[in-house]
């Protein structure tokens, strides 16, 4: 909804100027601050833009072809949200997204519509637990003690979000509906480097029962047309939890353990900062830990530690108080 903040002199007229929410990214083209309140020109902690850096904007202040403000995301612990000139950025892209947005309402099937990501990790010995061991990837993680996905998350996948489309923005692509079996899909042509990096982390794709076909036809589409760079970026933002201290130390000192909520956020958020497991939902099934999902921004130029303090806040998930991560 439009709301009144501020007047404008426009022909002898005091006249309302509107602000009204907005997605996307704009680059600012020059070092300019950015201020916690615009009237008062507060700026803690004095941020400035960096000239060609992207910025996520969430609101706007003024007509839509002649904006005035935006309010952007930004790294700051104190007020991340803040103020940006229209006359710091290259206002054509904003106009022009508008516009494109106007015509794409409702469209909940074409590419480069998101305005934000979450990214899904399972914990593979729950999901063959729960879902049966009788796929080739429970078999072999059965077979082998030190198989590493005992050790870390595997990649479900990293989702792309319209917030007006809900859960239904997918499909972007050749493919408009799910087959009878994630085999049925098309084949994916993936370079060797990739292909290599994403059976490190999804153990479906490396035994054949075709999981990333699915994830890309229905979500990876709707990011990008190549599906080696949608497997590279998953690649890129789960090895980042892989490596973490969350997952070395606290993931591999609890495994086979019950652990509560409050021992979770306090190990998440060392190793991602202050807060960040508000941008986390923990999804259970019996009291058992079964995936996590974590919200991104639109932009995911930046380590993911960044890329969290930029995220919305998430509902928390089914987990109980305490729950189980099975070994």
């Amino acid at each position: 909804m439009k709301r009144l903040t501020l007047t404008l002199l426009l022909c002898g007229y005091l006249l309302p100027a509107l602000s009204a929410p907005a997605d996307g990214v704009l680059a600012a083209t020059e070092t300019c601050p950015l201020y916690q309140s615009k009237n008062k020109l507060t700026n803690p902690g004095n941020l400035q833009t960096t000239a060609g850096r992207q910025y996520q904007i969430t609101e706007y202040l003024g007509r839509p072809q002649a904006p005035q403000w935006f309010r952007v995301r930004t790294t700051a612990t104190e007020t991340p949200l803040r103020w940006l000139s229209a006359d710091c950025v290259d206002v054509q892209q904003f106009s022009a997204h508008k516009a494109d947005n106007k015509k794409q309402t409702g469209n909940c099937n074409t590419r480069a519509q998101q305005d934000s990501f979450v990214l899904a990790l399972s914990w593979q010995p729950a999901f063959c637990d729960l879902n049966g061991r009788d796929k080739t990837e429970c078999r072999m993680l059965d077979a082998n003690p030190e198989a590493i996905a005992h050790r870390q998350f595997s990649l479900h996948g990293l989702w792309p979000n319209k917030s007006s489309c809900g859960v239904k923005y997918g499909f972007c692509g050749e493919v408009k509906t799910k087959p009878r079996t994630f085999c049925d899909y098309p084949a994916l042509s993936l370079s060797s480097d990739v292909r290599t990096q994403l059976e490190q982390v999804m153990p479906s794709a490396r035994y054949g029962t075709c999981l990333q076909r699915h994830e890309y036809w229905k979500h990876g589409s709707c990011m990008t047309a190549q599906p080696d760079e949608y497997f590279a970026m998953s690649a890129k933002l789960i090895n980042q939890i892989n490596s973490s201290s969350f997952v070395t130390e606290f993931i591999a000192r609890h495994r086979g353990e019950k652990v509560s909520r409050e021992q979770w956020q306090q190990a998440f958020d060392s190793s991602f900062g202050q807060g960040a497991h508000r941008r986390v939902k923990l999804q259970c099934h019996k009291g058992l830990l079964t995936e996590v999902q974590m919200q991104l921004p639109l932009n995911l130029d930046a380590p993911l530690r960044e890329l969290l303090t930029r995220a919305e806040p998430t509902h928390k998930g089914s987990c109980p108080s305490k729950f189980k991560l099975v070994d």
